[in-house]
């Protein structure tokens, strides 16, 4: 869950295999969700009127979620992708087109 105002991003601790590469991941996705789907300026204006009043972010798997737990997904992939696969993928290709 994501408290906008709060800049703060709660993981449920009771989840079992947060530890190494589970958690590392559950961490990226929640970033990603931050990163695309948290209007920045909208909650800069929240906290500059000091008004706490912008619901918490909260993804549940549904039909009109996938797209969003799709992107924060893939968000979480690329972040985490080992620096040496992302050189071996992209040796020989223009990255910027």
């Amino acid at each position: 869950m994501i408290f906008p105002t709060q800049k703060e991003i709660v993981i449920n601790s009771n989840i079992s295999g947060l530890k190494g590469g589970f958690g590392q991941s559950t961490i990226a996705h929640e970033l990603g969700h931050w990163v695309l789907h948290i209007n920045q300026q909208v909650v800069e204006k929240y906290i500059d009127r000091n008004d706490t009043e912008i619901q918490p972010f909260l993804c549940r798997s549904s039909q009109s979620l996938k797209e969003r737990e799709w992107q924060a997904q893939y968000f979480a992939s690329c972040l985490l992708m080992p620096k040496y696969k992302l050189i071996e993928s992209a040796r020989g290709r223009d990255l910027t087109n």
